[in-house]
């Protein structure tokens, strides 16, 4: 019974090294932040575009402002643009 005893305790000592070695290199495994002023007009051109869809899909003349305030959204952004 000891020896099991000594064998758990060795493999919680090993188990809790391991853990503190992983805290220790956690800053080298994170990754860095994006660059939030580079993504997203990606994300607003996706949802302007997609909204779109959405606006046909469930009716556009329920949905007419919507509708205008992304195609008025991606109007600006392709003059932008070019």
């Amino acid at each position: 019974m000891r020896v099991f005893l000594m064998d758990m305790l060795q493999q919680v000592i090993d188990t809790f090294k391991l853990n503190v070695l992983a805290v220790e290199n956690v800053p080298e495994s994170i990754r860095p932040l994006i660059n939030l002023q580079e993504v997203l007009p990606f994300y607003r051109f996706t949802d302007a575009f997609n909204a779109i869809g959405w606006c046909k899909r469930r009716g556009i003349e329920e949905h007419q402002a919507f509708l205008q305030e992304s195609v008025a959204y991606l109007n600006v952004l392709f003059m932008k643009e070019g």
